[in-house]
């Protein structure tokens, strides 16, 4: 059995196409052993009503404390399927897609999996702005890395306890570097799976809000933190935040030598990663700048608190 589930706050319109779409998908695949589930956490919107539209999916609404982490690892305790398949419910699902996955003859074809997608990006009043092809993988490969779509034997989900309740972002990639450091990577497909709706990780107001908000005191100095002994989480830190190893270095040698040069030697080397990115140069830099310096102080002063109040109520 295959539990599709869902999981989503203020999705709106997305949801709806979202829950159309896992309908759709097992239609067009003759699914006959199945359920959907959507965990809410706390949406101020109607995305409660939207999914009450649908009579076979099992409704959840977080109560408590919420992220994604919680919903997930509600959703998967709620579930009867021995295979999960998690959706943000931002995402859209390809109907003819699932095959190049799971079958009910053959079940996944590896343990733990997922695709690739196209990106469909809009504004902050949902106008839509463009597309891309998400990855543009040429062939499959395996990764330590996953985000919120992804296909996965319970039994392998329960073999590390799910996803750690106390991140409130970047549980997901959490998740994947422990079950590399176990032994499973994610073994990522060509295929495309789903379309995603999403306003860009750049898009110059939320990435603001993002950063001022904290986010990448989970999202990198927590993560690399509760990570530290793990290789897979090195490969990620220096793939992604190599400027941050620069910067504390700099920091060291500046102290040692009693010199501001090595932070100067920084602060040139930042100038690529901006260039990385299209326009808003200036703005782009002192992202980077804050954003690196935020991590290097939050990998010794950030401890957040355990997420303990874990109520929900079942929406009929």
């Amino acid at each position: 059995m295959i539990s599709f589930i869902i999981i989503g706050r203020n999705e709106g319109w997305k949801l709806t196409k979202c829950i159309e779409s896992v309908v759709n998908t097992i239609i067009e695949n003759k699914l006959t052993n199945y359920e959907i589930i959507y965990v809410d956490s706390k949406s101020a919107d109607d995305s409660i009503e939207r999914a009450q539209r649908f009579a076979q999916v099992k409704i959840f609404q977080l109560t408590g404390d919420y992220n994604a982490a919680i919903a997930r690892n509600l959703g998967a305790d709620k579930s009867s399927g021995d295979i999960l398949f998690f959706i943000d419910g931002d995402m859209e699902l390809i109907p003819e897609s699932l095959s190049n996955f799971y079958t009910e003859e053959s079940s996944l074809t590896y343990p733990f999996l997922s695709g690739n997608w196209n990106n469909f990006y809009y504004n902050q009043k949902d106008e839509f702005l463009r597309k891309d092809n998400g990855l543009g993988l040429k062939e499959n490969l395996k990764t330590s890395t996953v985000g919120g779509l992804f296909l996965i034997k319970k039994d392998l989900w329960y073999s590390i306890n799910g996803m750690r309740n106390d991140f409130k972002r970047s549980q997901d990639i959490d998740f994947a570097l422990r079950l590399a450091k176990e032994g499973t990577l994610l073994l990522r497909k060509k295929d495309f799976l789903v379309y995603h709706h999403m306003i860009s990780y750049f898009d110059k107001k939320r990435k603001w809000k993002l950063l001022l908000m904290g986010a990448d005191l989970y999202g990198r100095s927590y993560l690399y933190r509760k990570n530290l002994l793990n290789k897979y989480c090195w490969k990620r830190i220096v793939r992604n935040d190599y400027s941050v190893m620069i910067l504390t270095l700099s920091v060291i040698l500046s102290v040692l030598i009693n010199s501001f040069l090595p932070l100067i030697v920084y602060l040139l080397i930042l100038i690529p990663k901006t260039l990385s990115k299209r326009r808003n140069y200036l703005s782009n830099y002192l992202y980077f700048l804050l954003r690196d310096i935020f991590v290097l102080l939050g990998s010794f002063l950030f401890w957040p608190k355990k997420f303990k109040n874990i109520n929900y109520l079942e929406i009929q």
